[in-house]
């Protein structure tokens, strides 16, 4: 007797929970639309409803298919709750959005075409901004955290060789309310030094890089507005561009110079190591002139 109580129980909340997950998924206002289809096309002459009307309204009490055994079998395992699976999918449709938009795609390939094309710059002094700092582009860096270290070092701007869309928009897990794309754009290993891991020189290229990028994007079709932006910290900044068009109502394009895994040798950079040399930085940053 307690064997069949058990099972009665048990299939009574399983049931129960069925009818929970129907209803949460749409099924029972499909079944509803169905019943009246079926209550129309089963009318009598007399203006009654035949049989149909309650077999349609069974079918909602039917036996689980496989796939929603599995469902509740998940919900048991995973989540524990009916009413937590419910919170979750929920939430999960507010921040959700869709794989793909031809829109910002387009935009993109404009962008990269863009920057593919973009011309190469004669060698020149990073201390000599007014050589090379485009008109109307204010360098990104607070100068007080770069000393003199830069004081002789040389640098020289060409096209990206290689422009890549990353995070979470490639993988699939753009969440809502904020909609950012990342781009990553790889500064040619042929302008970088090998000493250039010391005392913030790649920092100060970086930046550079960084501006050159910027004066060239604001003359793309596809970009309305082009802003820096510090995403971790304030010698990294970033891109901020604002699509112009329907993209640019939804998504803000962040572009993030990065550099190949050779460029460095990664024992240079271990956290063990001091890429800050005394007598040419912090004495140079208190006397710029030495």
């Amino acid at each position: 007797q307690r064997e069949r109580l058990f099972l009665s129980l048990f299939r009574d909340e399983v049931k129960h929970c069925v009818v929970l997950f129907r209803e949460h998924t749409g099924m029972k206002r499909k079944q509803e639309n169905a019943v009246e289809a079926a209550a129309k096309r089963s009318k009598l002459p007399d203006g009654t409803v035949g049989a149909a009307d309650g077999d349609a309204k069974g079918h909602l009490y039917r036996a689980p298919t496989g796939d929603e055994m599995t469902a509740i079998r998940e919900t048991g395992q995973s989540f524990r709750s009916n009413l937590f699976r419910l919170q979750v999918s929920e939430l999960l449709g507010e921040v959700s959005t869709k794989a793909r938009y031809s829109a910002l795609d387009k935009a993109l390939g404009l962008v990269k075409k863009h920057l593919e094309g973009l011309p190469d710059v004669d060698s020149f002094k990073l201390s000599e901004e007014s050589s090379w700092l485009p008109e109307g582009v204010k360098f990104p860096l607070p100068k007080e955290l770069l000393g003199g270290c830069t004081k002789d070092a040389t640098f020289s701007f060409s096209a990206p060789s290689a422009i890549k869309v990353v995070g979470s928009y490639l993988l699939g897990t753009l969440a809502k309310p904020e909609l950012n794309v990342d781009l990553a754009v790889q500064i040619p290993t042929a302008l970088l030094d090998a000493g250039d891991h010391l005392n913030h020189r790649y920092t100060h290229k970086r930046a550079a890089y960084l501006c050159y990028l910027a004066h060239h994007l604001g003359e793309c079709s596809a970009v309305a507005r082009v802003d820096f932006a510090c995403l971790h910290s304030r010698l990294m900044p970033v891109l901020a561009v604002s699509l112009a068009g329907k993209a640019g109502r939804q998504f803000t394009l962040r572009v993030h110079p990065v550099v190949d895994e050779s460029a460095f040798k990664p024992i240079r950079l271990g956290p063990a190591r001091n890429c800050l040399r005394w007598k040419k930085f912090y004495r140079a940053a208190a006397d710029p002139e030495s």
